[in-house]
């Protein structure tokens, strides 16, 4: 049977997520990613504007801290992606559903499995707050990074240190919005 491009066509009482195209999946996978920084946003801004916004911030990193292993461990489990070194970090942050999608256009290196580099060229929730004049918002996301970067590389070695190289502002469009290093540190 010919894979599905789309579900454009009548209702498939048995439907299956294998009946789709790679293409459909990627699809949906991104689509998943901007729903993913699209509720933490929402959520943020109902908690900051019921609570204030240091509480909204002390929540939320708290939210995401509590909610790192849980998906740094599903993200790992789902694609068969093994090991407590920085390339399984770097791997599992390529297929992350809070990674991928949100970053259009990103990419890894590794000097060895122990110590590699993120480069973030585009980030949509970046892109998003900037469109929205949502200054503090941008602040907070990169110091959810700041934190969140480590608490996804604790998740795989706890001796794994996750640094911020770069962070915005950008100078222009063609530079990286933040470079991160991750090294195993003995």
């Amino acid at each position: 049977m010919e894979k599905l491009a789309d579900y454009s066509g009548d209702l498939r009482p048995d439907l299956r997520m294998e009946d789709f195209s790679s293409e459909a999946l990627v699809r949906l996978w991104r689509a998943a990613g901007l729903l993913y920084v699209g509720v933490s946003s929402i959520y943020y801004t109902v908690i900051r504007e019921k609570l204030g916004e240091d509480m909204a911030r002390e929540i939320d990193a708290e939210m995401w801290k509590r909610e790192a292993p849980l998906e740094m461990r599903r993200m790992a489990e789902a694609m068969n992606i093994r090991g407590n070194n920085v390339e399984a970090l770097l791997k599992t942050l390529q297929v992350d559903i809070g990674g991928g999608p949100i970053w259009p256009e990103f990419r890894c290196e590794l000097n060895n499995k122990n110590h590699g580099y993120l480069y973030i060229k585009r980030c949509r929730g970046l892109d998003y707050w900037a469109r929205h004049k949502e200054k503090a918002m941008q602040e907070h996301g990169c110091y959810l990074d700041v934190v969140g970067f480590q608490h996804a590389a604790d998740c795989f070695n706890p001796k794994i240190k996750a640094r911020a190289l770069k962070l915005p502002p950008t100078k222009g469009p063609d530079e990286n919005v933040c470079e991160w290093e991750f090294k195993l540190e003995e």
